[in-house]
């Protein structure tokens, strides 16, 4: 009967060594979560917006008029992914770019090489941090509405998503 117990304590200890130490599987790609963006409007574009939210509709960047994609990106992996670049119908261009606060004044600055998930961990990309600048929004964006949002990851390949427009 010892042997037995013996026997049994070994293979549970090599079970539990195994598959403690597995590495990720090819299915384990980040997830995507909270997918959303300001409005971006004509009345924001032309100046009649309501005061009690202009500062969140929309920014005049150049001649160009710009929109922002946050979400949350979860990697169940073991390994890092790197969020490389985005896409979508409704602008002529997305950058991943982040927010920083310089004495009393909030910088914008593009991050170049693209942005890191760790494994095992959310990153959020939320109003005063890291987030998608849409460039040359074509289109108006109201609350409610939704557009497609194609993210190219390094190793969990590209993913469409759907943004809810909202405040």
């Amino acid at each position: 009967m010892g042997g037995l117990k013996l026997h049994f304590l070994l293979f549970f200890l090599f079970m539990v060594l195994i598959l403690g130490c597995r590495k990720s599987s090819p299915d384990e790609k980040v997830m995507i979560k909270e997918v959303w963006s300001r409005p971006v409007g004509m009345a924001a574009m032309s100046g009649e917006a309501d005061s009690s939210h202009a500062h969140h509709m929309n920014m005049k960047h150049g001649e160009q008029y710009t929109g922002v994609v946050y979400m949350t990106i979860q990697n169940p992996a073991s390994t890092p992914d790197t969020l490389i670049s985005a896409e979508s119908d409704i602008c002529e261009r997305i950058e991943l770019h982040q927010s920083i606060m310089k004495g009393d004044q909030m910088f914008m600055q593009r991050v170049e090489g693209g942005l890191e998930i760790p494994p095992q961990k959310s990153v959020a990309l939320k109003p005063g941090s890291y987030h998608l600048m849409m460039l040359g929004v074509r289109k108006s964006l109201k609350e409610g509405d939704t557009f497609p949002v194609t993210l190219h990851f390094q190793k969990s390949g590209s993913m469409i998503v759907e943004s809810k427009v909202r405040y």
